[in-house]
């Protein structure tokens, strides 16, 4: 070959390779392009599959989430219930318990019971009595009750036909 216009052609074995090149060229972009549009394809196809799914889960699920908080909500119920229940319990069988003292003061005055004043060891009593005598023996009563340290009666106020005995005294620590 001769050259034109000062080109230099290019040689036959040289046109050949260029070819082969030319075509591995083509065929290995355009089946790189097809596998990645294969890989793409399926992960599309994977990713609208698993879209529905989660779709049709969270349709499912709705009403859990209510039923959680429900639970949630009856499970925190039931501890504060059962919290009230510990501290009844704890404060029926605890030493300090005036309810003991108060029903033996309440069965030793019997209906003439018109008053009860308790803190943590002194009681005050306001009886009705018919007269001074049946004050007398509600003291005894008092006095032998072993709940009771000390008893005194401080004073009787005529109310009516009736008396008022008033008592004041410790409570026997348990």
């Amino acid at each position: 070959m001769n050259g034109i216009n000062f080109i230099k052609p290019v040689p036959p074995h040289r046109e050949r390779e260029v070819r082969l090149w030319s075509w591995f060229t083509i065929i290995g972009s355009s089946s790189a392009l097809g596998i990645i549009a294969i890989y793409t394809g399926m992960q599309w196809s994977l990713y609208r599959s698993l879209f529905q799914e989660t779709i049709l889960l969270k349709q499912k699920l709705s009403s859990f989430d209510t039923v959680l908080e429900q639970q949630r909500t009856q499970t925190e119920e039931q501890e504060q219930l059962q919290k009230k229940m510990d501290s009844l319990a704890k404060y029926k069988t605890s030493p300090k318990n005036p309810v003991s003292a108060l029903s033996s003061l309440r069965a030793i005055t019997g209906n003439g019971l018109q008053a009860v004043t308790v803190s943590k060891h002194r009681f005050e009593l306001h009886v009705i009595c018919q007269n001074a005598q049946h004050a007398t023996i509600c003291l005894q009563k008092l006095l032998q009750d072993m709940r009771i340290r000390t008893v005194k009666l401080t004073s009787l106020q005529a109310n009516q036909k009736q008396v008022i005995a008033i008592f004041k005294g410790e409570i026997a620590p348990q």
